[in-house]
C-alpha cells in the first residue's frame, strides 16, 4: 500500500513475522468487507495452520489502531474479517 500513514505504521509495528504485499489478496478484497475461513486465509498466504494466528496478529498490529478493527476475527463464524472500507478511511487511500 502506498500510503504515508501506513508506512508509518509499519514502522511503529516493529518486526512482523511475514512481508505481505496488498498485490497477494484477491481484486475481491480489495471490494467490501470480507469474510473467509482461516483455511482460505493459510490456502492463499502460503502457510501452514500453526503459523496463522501469529500473522493475523501482526497484521492486527499493524492494520487495526486507534481503535479502529480493520482486521479481525469473528468467532462466531470462524472468519478472518477485512473491513476495506475502513482500510481506506484508516490508511487514507481510494
Amino acid at each position: 500500500m502506498v500510503s504515508p500513514v501506513f508506512g508509518n505504521q509499519r514502522k511503529s509495528a516493529g518486526r512482523t513475522p511475514f512481508r505481505m504485499k496488498p498485490t497477494q489478496l484477491p481484486p475481491r478484497h480489495y471490494e467490501s468487507r470480507r469474510q473467509d475461513p482461516p483455511a482460505w486465509a493459510c490456502r492463499h498466504l502460503n502457510l501452514p495452520p500453526l503459523r496463522l494466528p501469529g500473522v493475523i496478529a501482526a497484521m492486527r498490529r499493524l492494520l487495526n489502531f486507534d481503535g479502529v478493527d480493520v482486521l479481525s476475527i469473528d468467532e462466531a463464524s470462524d472468519s478472518v474479517v477485512l473491513d476495506v472500507e475502513r482500510l481506506k478511511v484508516q490508511f487514507d487511500v481510494q
